[in-house]
């Protein structure tokens, strides 16, 4: 982890000479959390803002009266500080201006995702299942893992668009994506390679496709060569590669028709994301029905999973800039502990279809109807935790337990754990 903090401060020009700025604030920039509950700009034309008891926190440029319910040199100082930790370690590469808020329940997500995960992979190693549709409810966790990259490395896109400020570099966003997961990932595929001769391939133009990223590409890589669950970085990497061209394109529609506002800049994203959730289901079962190997590990199988994530997104910005949200994350704002409960429904639906239509092994096979319908659940699971923890108030008992410090450890180590657990 130090080794890949080192490279990523490398990659963005930081020397180890570097002073730091006297008033740069130590804390975790994670600290604040809560994808809505901070207005970082203040807009005479906001019409809605998040139910909170907490003053609204204006940007310390805006003059003497940015600060809401605070006063003098201290509120503005707080101000500071809350902004500063508010500001996203996804948005790093971005425009101070422009930096994603980091929404501190994902914390307790992607340390929960990670522990889950090794529990999956040990019921299939082990053949031991608990009961049929075991697997099917823990597939939520790539859905969700899908959904979160989504939500936190898109923000930025969508922050340097509706306040019309410099957009973040595409090759620098992609130079420094590689640099963050490409190190550990040779590593530990080298590894695997080098300890378990059994998922070693048998030519070298499949070791070169193995360190590319391309294994999801063929019936020959698509089992279990290689690092095995390396299916979900393939995924993740090709996401990255469309994440500027996407912002590019939401910006261009946005500018023909020349829409000013930021509510009127966020329809563009909104429209991407809404269309990439509806497509989904449908280039995945156009996949099952070309017959292609492995569908369900080709990005095309998850595209709802990260479109969502890209929809979450534009509503947590347009809720920090006063843009009032649908309904139904108003009511999930109200109701956070109630939506995480709701999230038992495709839980129950999960193990219904491995019990219903599963064949007692508790694994399905590519494109049998078990395989088709669990991605419904996933969908329903990821829309409803993925809105409680952005949109839900940072207050509310299960986002302050999904919060907690115990869960930074593992969620630090989430990537090296899903890489390292199956050697």
């Amino acid at each position: 982890a130090k080794l890949r903090d080192k490279v990523d401060d490398w990659s963005r020009g930081h020397r180890p000479d570097h002073t730091p700025d006297p008033d740069e604030d130590d804390d975790d920039p994670s600290e604040v959390g809560g994808g809505a509950d901070l207005i970082l700009d203040h807009l005479p034309d906001r019409s809605w803002v998040p139910q909170d008891k907490e003053p609204v926190h204006l940007r310390a440029d805006d003059g003497p009266d940015a600060p809401a319910g605070a006063s003098g040199a201290t509120a503005l100082a707080t101000m500071r500080g809350s902004e500063r930790r508010a500001l996203s370690r996804a948005g790093q590469d971005a425009d101070p201006g422009v930096r994603a808020v980091w929404c501190e329940p994902i914390d307790g997500f992607r340390a929960i995702c990670a522990c889950l995960a090794v529990a999956g992979h040990t019921f299939l190693a082990s053949s031991i299942i608990p009961f049929n549709g075991a697997l099917h409810v823990l597939g939520i966790l790539v859905a969700l893992f899908f959904a979160i990259s989504a939500f936190v490395l898109y923000q930025p896109f969508i922050e340097s668009d509706v306040r019309r400020l410099k957009r973040p570099d595409a090759v620098g966003f992609w130079v420094r994506r590689l640099l963050r997961i490409y190190p550990l990932f040779a590593f530990a595929l080298t590894m695997y390679l080098i300890v378990l001769p059994e998922v070693r391939p048998d030519n070298l133009w499949a070791y070169v496709r193995l360190y590319l990223f391309l294994q999801i590409f063929g019936e020959e890589l698509s089992g279990f060569k290689g690092l095995p669950s390396a299916w979900y970085l393939c995924n993740e990497v090709i996401f990255y590669f469309f994440i500027p061209l996407l912002a590019i394109t939401a910006a261009r529609w946005s500018n023909r028709r020349r829409l000013r506002t930021p509510e009127q800049r966020l329809r563009g994203h909104l429209v991407i994301g809404w269309t990439m959730v509806f497509f989904g289901p449908l280039l995945r079962t156009l996949l099952y029905a070309a017959d292609v190997p492995a569908p369900t590990s080709l990005p095309f199988s998850h595209m709802e999973f990260f479109g969502f994530g890209i929809v979450m997104a534009a509503y947590t910005v347009g809720a920090r800039l006063g843009v009032k949200p649908p309904s139904f994350f108003r009511w999930v704002r109200r109701h956070t502990g109630q939506t995480y409960a709701l999230v038992l429904i495709p839980v129950a639906m999960l193990a219904a279809i491995g019990e219903i239509w599963g064949d007692g092994t508790g694994i399905w096979q590519d494109g049998n109807i078990e395989d088709r319908l669990r991605f419904f659940p996933y969908l329903l699971a990821v829309v409803l935790l993925m809105s409680a923890a952005a949109v839900g108030p940072k207050d509310a008992p299960s986002n302050v337990w999904l919060s907690s410090k115990r869960f930074k450890p593992l969620s630090a180590l989430a990537l090296h754990i899903y890489l390292w657990h199956q050697l």
